[in-house]
């Protein structure tokens, strides 16, 4: 699974997400303009090709401040559709936040 084409979408606008995603994200403090620069800037830490109806990742990147950002993100290749995102938890991951801490 290659960043390219989400990236590509990404800068296309062709951006979906749930209303349910849009709430969340406003409890998180999190905005769009954060998810898009994560995006761009990111890379992907882990895949989930079982994932239905697409295949979707976690994409680690960082917004305009300086902090990480961890966004799931699925595409049939026309949309990017925005599953979740979220600031990772320090204690869950590494310091650099693109693995998770065993146990």
């Amino acid at each position: 699974m290659e960043i390219e084409p989400y990236r590509l979408l990404c800068q296309d606008a062709s951006i979906a997400m749930t209303n349910h995603a849009k709430t969340r994200f406003q409890e998180r403090n999190i905005c769009l303009d954060d998810i898009e620069l994560a995006i761009s800037s990111g890379h992907i830490i882990e895949q989930y090709p079982d994932d239905t109806p697409f295949p979707s990742c976690l994409i680690a990147g960082k917004t305009a401040n300086g902090n990480v950002l961890h966004t799931v993100v699925s595409t049939d290749g026309e949309f990017l559709y925005i599953i979740t995102a979220y600031w990772p938890n320090p204690d869950k991951w590494t310091e650099d936040f693109t693995k998770r801490k065993e146990g």
